[in-house]
């Protein structure tokens, strides 16, 4: 019987490595492929557009403050709800808050004290000692058919748009006005408004 010649055992080793090896090569390749989609994957979730968390992006800046003349607006408010039927004649600022002179339906005044922000009433309504004029000029400014204390700021607003007011109060002279008076940093110090109409009737400017 004839033999066929042996290999060398190194070369028997390697013919033995070679399946192993492609093997291994096999799963390389899938290993490179399963991190190239995490990569992928990753790329796209940085590229995507992010927010902030606060919603602003949806709903644009949210929670400021409101302006000084909506605070006014809201002191007018406060203030006249404390009397009954109540419409607020005269607001002044002050250091810590508002004071408010609030007409009720017999003509009769009251002070009101209101916040910094408008919220609520800090004093009063204390009613004031009105003449039997006064009665009358009140209760003919309750009836004249006025513009209410917010269109009179917008028609200020409209003639001196920057600046903070100081007072407004609603008077009558030789007709019903709107009178109001600015912060020193307004380019005017005061102006009067038919409380009518709301035409602007005269403009005190600084010199």
């Amino acid at each position: 019987m004839h033999l066929a010649p042996s290999l060398p055992p190194r070369r028997l080793a390697l013919l033995a490595a070679v399946p192993l090896m492609l093997a291994m090569g096999a799963c390389g390749d899938d290993d490179t492929d399963d991190t190239d989609g995490a990569n992928d994957s990753a790329d796209s979730s940085s590229s995507a557009p992010q927010g902030d968390g606060t919603g602003s992006d949806a709903n644009g800046a949210g929670g400021a403050e409101g302006t000084d003349d909506e605070v006014i607006e809201t002191v007018a408010a406060t203030a006249a709800g404390a009397v009954d039927e109540g419409i607020a004649f005269a607001i002044e600022r002050e250091d810590d808050g508002w004071e408010v002179e609030v007409v009720g339906p017999t003509g009769r005044r009251s002070d009101v004290v209101v916040s910094v922000d408008g919220a609520e009433v800090v004093s009063g309504p204390t009613a004031e000692s009105t003449s039997t004029d006064d009665l009358a000029e009140n209760n003919r400014l309750r009836e004249a058919g006025t513009i209410d204390l917010a269109a009179a700021l917008a028609a200020a607003r409209a003639e001196v748009p920057t600046g903070p007011i100081d007072s407004i109060e609603l008077d009558e002279l030789d007709r019903a006005l709107w009178e109001v008076e600015f912060d020193f940093t307004a380019p005017a110090r005061a102006l009067k408004l038919d409380a009518v109409t709301g035409e602007v009737v005269e403009v005190e400017t600084r010199d």
